[in-house]
């Protein structure tokens, strides 16, 4: 088979190889009585082949250009000879005949029935009508590459359609919203995420607070708090991303307390000492946040760290003090007759 590849197209022998890998190719897409009518494609895969694909060896045909290696009156295409198949895509293999080299492609028109002339270097067969059917069907505008649009703006066009409550009492008049609120809350007691409860009275702080072990073993103090601010550092640099994609940008740094001294001039230390050096790269970014002025480390005294008492184990006196500064308060005590 490979022979008559080579001398159906009047191909150079130094195709020799490229024509007996073809050959294989076909052969393992062939029906053969051996394998009871059925293809060594086929009994090794457990599937047929597709032969939507195969084109005539040797063939004359084009190679489309691709964007970046051609400019704006190039030609789009390179002529070329079909040689073979890709064995590790769902390409073309294609002898490109004004640099002499193999090169694989998928965008390949496959003339079957030119030959090309190699002793004169020309298509034997006038093939100009082909490749001109080529650029007529590329001739066409590149589309338009998508733009992208701020949070604000796709909140701003779906708020057109559907428009949102500016406060509770007009979303307590509207039955859809109300509708609404009753299935979020059911869904909520379902998975048991929090318990709703009354706000307590006279009370209009919200503490927010999270706990968390960290993965990383810390040598010391310092370094456990600096290991923190570094990991509060990425969510409130996350908020401040988010405010501004909701046209609520923030001029002057975030705020970060931290109540250990070693850790925040660690922070705005650049020089990777013997204390520093050990830790992983990832936990520095706290200190690119302070020099782009997006966020400013400041100490808190422990009399002011309201977290404390999820923590620590204080007296009765300190512990109501911040109990009673985050607002916490006991519903449901039973009275003592």
């Amino acid at each position: 088979m490979a022979r008559c590849l080579l001398y159906e197209k009047k191909l150079p022998l130094n195709f020799w190889a490229e024509a007996v890998n073809t050959a294989s190719y076909l052969i393992n897409r062939m029906t053969s009585r051996v394998l009871a009518d059925k293809t060594p494609y086929e009994l090794w895969y457990g599937f047929k082949p597709s032969i939507d694909h195969l084109k005539v060896f040797g063939s004359i045909c084009y190679v489309l250009k691709p964007e970046v290696r051609r400019r704006k009156l190039d030609q789009k295409v390179d002529i070329g000879i079909f040689i073979g198949y890709s064995t590790t895509s769902k390409a073309y293999k294609i002898y490109d005949l004004n640099s002499n080299k193999v090169v694989v492609a998928r965008s390949v028109k496959v003339v079957e029935n030119a030959t090309w002339d190699w002793k004169n270097s020309s298509d034997v067969t006038g093939n100009n009508e082909q490749q001109s059917e080529w650029d007529a069907a590329e001739n066409i505008d590149d589309q338009p590459v998508k733009g992208t649009r701020s949070l604000l703006d796709i909140y701003s066009r779906c708020n057109v359609v559907v428009a949102e409550p500016v406060d509770v009492e007009e979303a307590t008049n509207s039955q859809v919203w109300i509708a609404a609120m009753k299935e979020e809350l059911a869904m909520i007691d379902k998975n048991q995420t929090w318990m709703l409860v009354d706000r307590p009275t006279h009370k209009k702080n919200v503490f927010c607070w999270n706990s968390k072990k960290q993965y990383v073993v810390a040598h010391s103090t310092a370094e456990a708090e600096y290991i923190t601010a570094s990991v509060v550092a990425k969510q409130l640099i996350w908020l401040r991303k988010m405010l501004s994609d909701l046209d609520c940008n923030q001029q002057n740094p975030t705020t970060l307390f931290c109540d250990n001294t070693s850790a925040i001039v660690i922070s705005k230390n650049s020089v990777f000492h013997d204390k520093t050096k050990h830790m992983k790269i990832k936990f520095h970014a706290i200190r690119q946040f302070q020099q782009e002025g997006e966020l400013e480390l400041c100490y808190c005294t422990s009399e002011d760290q309201l977290a404390n008492f999820f923590t620590k184990p204080l007296a009765k006196t300190r512990f109501e003090d911040l109990r009673a500064r985050i607002g916490m308060t006991s519903f449901g005590t039973k009275e003592e007759c």
